[in-house]
């Protein structure tokens, strides 16, 4: 994504809640987070009206849950002919 792509720029983060900045080490951790979000491998749980989705270390505070767009999928069982 292009989050990760941003890392070699990247020197301090500034999340919107909880702590002022961050170091550009959680970016990598924030994009595979997002994207375990989104391929709908997390489950949000509510937290005063809104959905969390907690990782060691950081969480994303949303208005509600997303749908998992690039959820992955199940294949089709083969069948015999």
């Amino acid at each position: 994504m292009k989050m990760n792509a941003l890392g070699v720029h990247v020197k301090t983060l500034l999340p919107a809640h909880n702590v002022a900045t961050a170091g550009a080490g959680y970016l990598p951790r924030a994009n595979q987070a997002f994207l375990r979000v989104m391929r709908g491998i997390e489950t949000p749980v509510p937290n005063d009206g809104k959905q969390e989705y907690r990782f060691k270390g950081f969480s994303f505070l949303l208005k509600e849950a997303i749908p998992s767009p690039l959820k992955q999928p199940k294949k089709a069982e083969k069948t015999k002919p």
